[in-house]
């Protein structure tokens, strides 16, 4: 979790608590895999899926449980971050 003091572009100020789902970044987020052989990266690749079939699963009980798909995604700009602590 994350807990931070937000301040919007009109200087609106909240404190909000969160879930970080994923950083700021202006790229694609890879895995380097072209030093791997073709045998190891098709390994690498059913393993991942699988990884994510299971974190599908875990997000769909929690969303069972706590209705997380009803909770706002929201983007916050780092600029607009200060007191930030990793909770």
């Amino acid at each position: 979790m994350i807990k931070f003091t937000y301040t919007k572009k009109n200087g609106e100020v909240s404190e909000r608590v969160g879930l970080l789902v994923s950083s700021p970044n202006k790229a694609y987020g890879v895995l380097d895999i072209s030093d791997l052989d073709t045998e190891q990266q098709a390994e690498l690749d059913v393993a991942y899926k699988a990884y994510c079939a299971e974190r599908d699963a875990i997000i769909a009980t929690l969303n069972t449980k706590y209705n997380i798909s009803a909770l706002p995604y929201k983007n916050f700009l780092p600029e607009g971050m200060s007191n930030i602590e990793v909770i």
